[in-house]
């Protein structure tokens, strides 16, 4: 379906107020405001989009065993490994964040 002019007024509102809001919460708050709404999530997505010239993406959480103790272990026996060789980190080495370039390059 579409979104009637007070459905739209509805979203601007709801967005003003709660500007983290996500897609699903605002879905939720609207076929719970219009009483027997169907409302596809599709259908306010491409509403959103249109009207704001947004794009939507699903943030891609890191798994929770990034972090495990085996994991971090890992981690320090690499940091040792090379931290015993000759090699010289703060004359001969670049150090380069990648998270910078896949927030910028997609």
């Amino acid at each position: 379906g579409k979104l009637d002019e007070d459905m739209k007024g509805f979203v601007t509102e709801y967005n003003k107020e709660y500007t983290y809001a996500t897609m699903d919460q605002l879905t939720k708050e609207l076929t719970e405001y219009f009483e027997n709404l169907k409302l596809l999530k599709a259908t306010l997505h491409h509403y959103m989009a249109g009207l704001w010239e947004l794009s939507f993406k699903k943030a891609n959480l890191e798994p929770i065993e990034r972090n495990s103790p085996a994991k971090i272990q890992a981690r320090v026996d690499w940091i040792e490994k090379w931290y015993s060789t000759e090699m010289d980190y703060m004359t001969n080495c670049v150090f380069i964040d990648e998270t910078a370039f896949h927030v910028n390059l997609r």
